[in-house]
């Protein structure tokens, strides 16, 4: 139960980073 949260937290983490990632590619592309 304990690993399943861990990885439950990572998958959001990782997630949360490349949603960052693409919010920044994003404003650079557009000039903001």
């Amino acid at each position: 139960m304990i690993l399943k949260k861990a990885a439950k937290n990572l998958e959001f983490e990782e997630a949360a980073k490349l949603r960052d990632r693409i919010k920044y590619l994003r404003d650079k592309l557009v000039g903001n």
